[in-house]
């Protein structure tokens, strides 16, 4: 389920995310919007997939966009998370087999209702906004490792490469890794550095 890289623009490989999550931030909020996330992913898709002109070459656009056209009426009546996903992969299959995927985002998901449930202090709720940039992972599944890393910025770069240095065997233990940078601005091509070998 993870992107190979030699088919991804070097300039765009972590905007992509490195693994297999083209999900958008509030795409699966309850509700599931299912037509704003296919909407972004399919962009996404067309814009920073160095393999994406390939098929297009080989298929026609016309193809493609009937293709696509014909999901995205599909999608605008979905609700379901599950259901999304699998309606996301059906379009995916227009391109390669195993390039890339999608996944339900049950960290976020999770991290948004507890948000919304438990309203902290104003202290805690400074706190939480000056430590909101630093980096953090786990065990998402048993195949699979999510990092969450908000932010590029040169002062986050011992952060993070602490962070990879700390999950370094669980990585390399697991068939899949999911680095979640929405939102996150770039920053320093060296706060990335570490990145690199792992893909």
């Amino acid at each position: 389920m993870q992107f190979k890289t030699k088919h991804m623009k070097a300039n765009t490989l972590l905007l992509i995310g490195i693994a297999c999550l083209f999900i958008s931030q509030t795409a699966f909020a309850e509700p599931c919007n299912c037509d704003a996330a296919f909407k972004w992913a399919t962009k996404a898709f067309e814009e920073n997939d160095a393999g994406f002109q390939y098929i297009i070459d080989q298929k026609g656009r016309e193809a493609y966009d009937m293709h696509t056209i014909t999901f995205q009426k599909k999608v605008s009546k979905i609700t379901n998370p599950d259901s999304c996903v699998k309606a996301m992969r059906q379009w995916a299959k227009f391109f390669r087999v195993g390039h890339f995927g999608f996944i339900v985002n049950q960290t976020a998901s999770k991290a948004r209702k507890s948000v919304q449930t438990n309203k902290a202090p104003d202290s805690a709720n400074t706190s939480n906004h000056a430590n909101k940039n630093l980096p953090s992972g786990s065990a998402y599944d048993s195949t699979t490792v999510y990092l969450r890393i908000p932010t590029f910025d040169s002062h986050y770069k011992k952060a993070i490469d602490s962070l990879l240095n700390t999950n370094a065997n669980l990585i390399r233990s697991k068939k899949n890794l999911i680095i979640d940078i929405r939102d996150n601005g770039g920053g320093d091509d060296q706060s990335y550095a570490e990145i690199i070998p792992f893909l």
